[in-house]
């Protein structure tokens, strides 16, 4: 589950770097939900459950139909689901914690939703949701910034509807980590950009406790954003380094305090090994940020 996230997550990170949101949403034209029918994909190979009309019927983008089920291993499924992501008329995610869509329904970053029960972010779920074609001809015609706030308010319905889920914004001092050059400077060079890949692209692979990065060449954005990941804290980039660059990152992905008990193995870890391997640096800081907070979430029921 946690390397498929990591791809999802660089890949955005290749399209949408430095994206950050509005602080208050513009207002939206009103629109009529429409009557609600099963996600046919979660329908025909999900595990059933029951599809009730949103408690939200005000003003808005909705929804019409949605469905989240405890994620389960089916072959099947997995062949006749919708991609993974936003699509013109809807939202698909297969094998994904409910952390990591409520980080997508509120424009947060990793480590910027708090106060979150153990099991938001160990237990997978998959997620199916289909909008009317009146609602997915109504978005198309949105700003993309309107339209990136309109999938998000989408998004924090289901989680209402489906989880109970309520949240407040404050401003909190958070952990965080400065990405800058080590003494000595990085190790690794600049390199032409790849004309089929413009924006660079990068591959992890894990076994067990092992895992490795390649990218090339490439943007440091797309290094910040699996750091970022597997830190659990936001990365900030503040090496300078403009350029595409090609590169290979091994690290082991162990706890922190397994480590402390096998010092032998230190060498290995994300934080070391990024000086070792690339010349580059992790400073921890504390950063104040606008963050979300967690009142209440239930498990869906099952149907």
């Amino acid at each position: 589950m946690r390397a498929q996230q990591v791809v999802l997550a660089i890949l955005l990170c290749l399209v949408c770097a430095g994206v950050t949101f509005a602080q208050s949403a513009p207002a939206l034209p009103p629109l009529q939900p429409a009557q609600t029918s099963p996600a046919k994909s979660c329908a025909e190979y999900a595990v059933p459950q029951q599809i009730v009309a949103s408690k939200t019927q005000g003003n808005g983008y909705l929804y019409s139909s949605v469905c989240v089920r405890p994620y389960k291993p089916d072959l099947e499924y997995a062949k006749n689901q919708t991609p993974v992501g936003e699509t013109r008329d809807g939202f698909s995610q297969r094998n994904a914690d409910p952390l990591f869509i409520i980080q997508m329904a509120y424009g947060r970053d990793v480590g910027e939703v708090l106060n979150v029960p153990d099991w938001l972010s160990a237990e997978a779920y998959d997620f199916e949701a289909k909008m009317d074609p009146a609602t997915a001809d109504a978005l198309e015609k949105l700003s993309p910034d309107n339209r990136q706030l309109a999938r998000q308010r989408m998004l924090q319905t289901l989680l209402e509807d489906q989880f109970n889920l309520e949240v407040h914004k404050e401003m909190r001092k958070i952990a965080a980590y400065d990405l800058i050059v080590a003494e000595g400077g990085p190790k690794f060079h600049e390199e032409a950009v790849d004309p089929r890949y413009p924006d660079g692209m990068c591959y992890l692979w894990e076994s067990g406790a092992n895992a490795i990065l390649n990218c090339g060449p490439g943007r440091i954005d797309n290094l910040r954003g699996t750091l970022k990941f597997f830190l659990g804290h936001p990365v900030i980039d503040k090496t300078g380094l403009n350029g595409f660059y090609a590169f290979t990152l091994r690290f082991r992905t162990t706890p922190e305090a397994w480590v402390k008990t096998h010092s032998e193995e230190a060498k290995d870890t994300l934080q070391w090994a990024i000086v070792d391997q690339l010349g580059l640096f992790l400073e921890p800081v504390t950063i104040s940020k606008e963050v979300t907070v967690v009142d209440h979430v239930e498990k869906p029921q099952e149907k």
